[in-house]
Formats: C-alpha cells, structure tokens, sequence
C-alpha cells in the first residue's frame, strides 16, 4: 500500500512486513526518513536530527540557518557538487565541464500497476495488484530530470518493494551531456 500524505509531502511505502518512508523537505530536498519493521502512518522526519555542524556547508536557500546541510540529512539521493561531500548516487558530466547535480523534489504521481525494465527481470502482476509511486527529480540548472520508481505489490504472497531510476533522454540535452550512476542503494535485499 502506498499512502500520500500530499500537505505535508511525505511518501510511505508499506508492505506486508516492512515500510519506507520519504519526504521532501522544506528546500525541496527528498529525504529518506524510514526503513524497516512494518509500522503505523506517521512523519518520521522527526527522526531526521539536525544540529550545527562544523565544516559542513548549508545550501543557499538556507540562509543563516546552520542547522541545516546536505552534508549531514539523510538525503533519498544524494548528489555531488552541492554542500554533500558523501559518495553520490549520481554524478552529471555536462558538455560545459560541470560536474554537480542538485536534484529537487518537483512532483509525484501514483500508476496503477508496476513499471517494466525493459531486458530485465521482475516480478509479474496483474494491474489492479500493484501501484508504483514515481516521483520527479529535477536539476534546474542541467534541465535534467530524474524520475525515481518505487514500487509496492498488493499481492501479499510477495513481499516486494523496490526502488528504480532512470533519468529520460530529452532533446534539449547538448550531445556531450552523460549521467553516471554509482548505485548503492541495497536497501531492497530481501
């Protein structure tokens, strides 16, 4: 089951025995606040612990709040180039040189269903017993989107929730423009 709580914009994933929570935060960044034993809808951003940390920079729509880093909060995908000096999960090389990506929450939307990858194997099912939550990264500056799958299967004989994603190829992208991907995202091992 998927549940949206779009006021305070947070993402909850449950399963049979396990939920995943997300929420973008007020500087439009998507943390990961959750993962484990399966419990009731709440904000478990309370558990995101924020404090002054010293050498950490602050993005600039921060201000002089230091209490506050992307160095520090448990960002969902963590990026280079922009105040996170931890192993990014996405490196841009853009025609220009540049090597940073500042990924922001955009948007959402709820399919009915699950998303295919194309070559791979997954699991099957019909499309009233599953529905994948995709939610819109964008990097204003690169004009790159990234869409972020999460799927959950109603179907209680499989206990499956998986996170994919993938960034689309769009004309306005300059020719030299790549994506890199260090994925090291291993929270789906069940």
């Amino acid at each position: 089951m998927i549940v949206l709580d779009q006021e305070n914009r947070i993402f909850t994933l449950h399963t049979q025995n396990t939920t995943y929570q997300m929420k973008a935060d007020q500087y439009n960044v998507l943390l990961h606040t959750y993962y484990g034993a399966k419990i009731d809808n709440c904000d478990l951003s309370v558990l995101v612990q924020c404090g002054e940390r010293s050498f950490t920079p602050n993005p600039n729509e921060a201000g002089s709040n230091r209490n506050y880093s992307l160095d520090v909060v448990p960002q969902e995908y963590s990026t280079c180039g922009v105040g996170d000096f931890r192993l990014p999960a996405i490196e841009l090389e853009l025609a220009n040189g540049s090597h940073t990506a500042d990924m922001r929450y955009e948007g959402f939307r709820l399919e009915k269903g699950k998303y295919a990858l194309e070559g791979l194997p997954g699991f099957y099912s019909a499309k009233e017993e599953a529905e994948t939550l995709v939610i819109m990264l964008r990097d204003a500056a690169a004009q790159v989107v990234m869409l972020m799958y999460g799927k959950e299967a109603s179907n209680r004989k499989q206990e499956v929730d998986r996170q994919h994603h993938t960034i689309p190829n769009q004309r306005r992208q300059r020719p030299k423009d790549k994506h890199r991907g260090n994925v090291y995202n291993l929270l789906f091992r069940h």
